[in-house]
């Protein structure tokens, strides 16, 4: 049998390691082979035996390489499967991207020629000439207007061509002079040009713009002219018709102020040629009632005292249309008014004779403050209020109220009485010339007052109207237009 002593004392050899030891235990070592091994020893008890068992380490960690191996091998698969997974999803998703930005790019480009169609339609359709052109003059697109005018078969056959190809030199140098200034300026351009075409006078306005690139460089021009013949036709025609309306005027105006020079010739006969006369025959019935009335009956007083009277009343319609001419004749000098202080003023100053041994009662309310003529509007407040002063004799007391507001851009006034009324289905008559709705025999008058007040109101701007019932009282506005309106 073969025998092999080792010594003890090697501490790679696991036999003796366990002989040294004792008990029992496991180690890794180098058996006498020099391979490495694993051991496992235990004592036998009661005798100085010990059972050790070695086994080859690499024949037991051959099965574990071999599954470490495996499960190399599978972790190398499942990553590089995981890879191409990977790669392929990634692949996937940026296809989708690629296709999605495709289709918004489609959907641009199909927008972009959908605005073009419009745009083209746009421009073919227009009753104007256009063009473009690059910074050299050459023409890039027209519209069908422009293609007809120039006897071409469609808009694109005049990209590449440039104005000399179609205008005369003088014209086409023109042309090029003011795309030039267009484009060295970056300032859009106006101009109107006239010819004769067959005979007849043309005009065209002609508009031209730079187009700029994205860095704001201009590259070229577009252009647009109008035919404007028959605005400028219009315009000649509007001028020879205003000329022609000035000389009218002038004309009218000269009429106008030989009418008034006789009006003036004629107010000064009713005041001086007039008036004589009728002094006359009242101051002749006068005498002939003081001198001969022990020889008059009383019909024959009475019929003196009748001619005496109508004279004084055809001198006081006398007087009242010089009034009235003078209303319509008077230039208003306008100026701030306190219309409640200018009634005060009126009212104080009517003849006591208008309301003598009757009770009055005025309430004056608050009154807009107004701009016009003093003279006129006092001579306003004056007729309203003698007015109302008169029709009302017959009441007891006679109440007058005057006030006014405002209404939007006007100020309103007003004079209510309780006095006779009227009718009205006849108060737009009121405010004519000689207009009365009542007889001599009731309330004195001449019908010229409230022609005054209309004439005079509306000289400002304003208006006149009444309200009214028989035996119910009066109510006269006017307006004029408030003082910040004007």
């Amino acid at each position: 049998a073969l025998r092999l002593r080792l010594p003890l004392s090697l501490e790679t050899l696991p036999a003796a390691w366990a002989v040294r030891v004792g008990g029992s235990g496991t180690r890794a070592g180098q058996d006498y082979r020099q391979v490495p091994v694993l051991v496992a020893w235990h004592a036998v008890p009661g005798t100085h035996w010990m059972v050790i068992a070695k086994t080859d380490r690499a024949e037991l960690l051959a099965p574990l390489r071999q599954q470490a191996w495996l499960i190399a091998a599978g972790v190398a698969f499942a990553l590089i499967a995981a890879a191409c997974l990977a790669w392929v999803l990634l692949r996937r998703w940026d296809m989708k991207q690629r296709y999605a930005l495709l289709a918004v790019r489609l959907r641009e480009v199909d927008a972009i020629a959908t605005s073009e169609r419009k745009f083209r339609t746009l421009i073919d359709n227009l009753p104007d000439i256009a063009w473009h052109k690059d910074a050299a003059g050459v023409y890039v697109s027209c519209n069908r207007r422009y293609a007809e005018a120039l006897h071409l078969d469609d808009s694109e056959a005049i990209a590449g061509h440039r104005d000399d190809d179609f205008y005369p030199p003088e014209l086409a140098a023109k042309y090029q002079a003011d795309d030039r200034r267009v484009i060295d300026s970056g300032e859009e351009l106006d101009s109107e040009e006239h010819w004769l075409k067959d005979g007849q006078p043309v005009w065209v306005h002609t508009r031209k713009a730079p187009v700029l690139d994205n860095d704001g460089r201009c590259v070229g021009s577009i252009g647009i002219a109008r035919d404007i013949t028959e605005h400028k036709l219009a315009e000649l025609a509007l001028q020879a018709y205003r000329e022609q309306l000035e000389v009218l005027v002038k004309e009218r105006t000269a009429d106008l102020e030989a009418a008034n020079a006789d009006l003036e010739g004629f107010s000064y006969s009713v005041s001086h040629d007039l008036r004589a006369p009728l002094r006359a025959i009242d101051g002749f019935a006068a005498i002939l009632r003081e001198d001969y009335a022990p020889q008059l009956d009383a019909e024959g007083q009475r019929l003196f005292q009748v001619v005496s009277d109508n004279a004084q009343k055809m001198g006081q319609l006398i007087d009242d249309i010089l009034a009235f001419s003078r209303a319509g004749r008077r230039e208003l000098q306008q100026a701030d008014l306190d219309m409640g202080a200018l009634v005060g003023e009126v009212w104080q100053g009517l003849e006591e004779a208008q309301w003598s041994g009757r009770g009055r009662d005025l309430h004056l309310g608050e009154l807009p403050s107004a701009r016009g003529d003093p003279v006129a509007i006092r001579q306003v407040w004056l007729n309203l209020l003698g007015n109302a002063l008169k029709f009302t004799r017959g009441r007891a007391p006679a109440v007058i109220e005057v006030g006014g507001r405002r209404e939007g851009a006007e100020n309103w006034y007003y004079v209510k009485d309780n006095g006779a009324g009227f009718d009205p289905a006849y108060g737009a008559k009121l405010f004519g010339l000689f207009s009365r709705l009542h007889g001599m025999d009731e309330f004195e008058g001449t019908g010229v007052g409230l022609a005054i007040v209309k004439r005079f109101i509306a000289k400002h701007g304003g208006r006149v109207w009444a309200e009214g019932r028989v035996g119910e009282g009066a109510t006269f506005w006017f307006s004029l237009p408030c003082s910040d309106a004007l």
